[in-house]
């Protein structure tokens, strides 16, 4: 297969002890999937996916200085609470019980972000929407009427501003963490074609901006597989615009060869022979050959855990 390989040097780092901490557009959500089902200790977008840097830092200081939601961060729309804070998925019909559930995503992120060893953000474009009412950049805009709402590209200072804030926080969480930041490679045509190009450029002109300033932090070139190494669209999923399941496993290969140390690789592909077993549905429950294979896998598991303390695979 002829391809534009993207050069990327190793660094074999994360292990399984590692708290990994993921925010920001799909990307973030495709591979924290990936490393939960593997049992890696993750936390991914607690308050859903983010997809510009601004609202990335917003969410994160609210998270940060433990600003909780109250009613006033709500709206009723028909009979449910939505927040243009918030994620469509952090919606409900009793504000009580969606308040409680959002603040307590508040503790739990800031609890586990202070225990991250690694912080994945993905940026997915420079676009931001403003409430007009108010004037601040919201997170979702809940399909509410566009009337309602201004939007807006934001230059590469402001880009970068923001960028200097997710690191700023960051850092107050756990001062030696390892930041990584990609570009999602999905394609926000929205707009249309030129213009998701000039709001990733933003993006990228920003992130470089940002690394010169701070060479410690790390970039992963998500945007770059996709689009040099995977041209073609046989690689993408039925919109033609997010990325195929080929693709997705494209990426994870080479993102696990890189972040991931060689004992966590081997860990890893143990786990993955027992999930695949797990999985596996039989048209015959019932049979001896399916009761046999059931009880191997179970000693399996057992041997696994006693291995590796840090994998519980029965509590799934």
């Amino acid at each position: 297969m002829y391809v534009t390989p993207v050069h990327i040097e190793p660094i074999s780092a994360i292990t399984y002890s590692d708290n990994i901490f993921l925010m920001g557009s799909c990307f973030s959500t495709y591979m924290g999937n990936k490393m939960e089902r593997l049992k890696f200790l993750v936390l991914q977008n607690p308050f859903g996916v983010l997809y510009n840097p601004a609202s990335i830092a917003i969410t994160l200081e609210r998270m940060v200085t433990k600003k909780y939601f109250s009613e006033n961060d709500f709206f009723l729309d028909e009979d449910i609470y939505k927040s243009y804070y918030l994620h469509s998925s952090l919606a409900g019909t009793s504000i009580s019980l969606l308040l409680k559930d959002v603040n307590h995503k508040i503790e739990e992120g800031y609890e586990f972000a202070q225990k991250s060893t690694w912080f994945f953000i993905t940026l997915g474009s420079a676009t931001v929407y403003r409430l007009k009412k108010t004037d601040e950049i919201i997170a979702n805009c809940q399909k509410q009427p566009t009337s309602l709402f201004r939007e807006a590209l934001l230059t590469v200072e402001q880009c970068l501003a923001y960028l200097e804030k997710i690191k700023k926080c960051i850092y107050h969480l756990h001062p030696k963490s390892k930041i990584v930041f990609t570009v999602s490679p999905v394609r926000y045509f929205k707009q249309g074609a030129h213009a998701n190009q000039i709001s990733k450029s933003i993006l990228f002109v920003a992130l470089h901006q940002l690394m010169e300033n701070n060479p410690e932090i790390i970039y992963y070139p998500a945007y770059e597989i996709f689009n040099d190494e995977l041209r073609d669209y046989r690689y993408y999923a039925a919109d033609m615009i997010h990325p195929g399941e080929v693709g997705i496993e494209h990426i994870w290969k080479n993102f696990s060869e890189t972040f991931f140390e060689k004992e966590t690789l081997q860990i890893m592909h143990k786990v993955e022979e027992v999930q695949k077993a797990l999985e596996h549905r039989t048209f015959f429950p019932e049979s001896k050959s399916y009761h046999q294979f059931i009880i191997q896998l179970q000693k399996k598991i057992t041997q696994l855990e006693k291995e590796y303390p840090f994998l519980k695979f029965n509590s799934d």
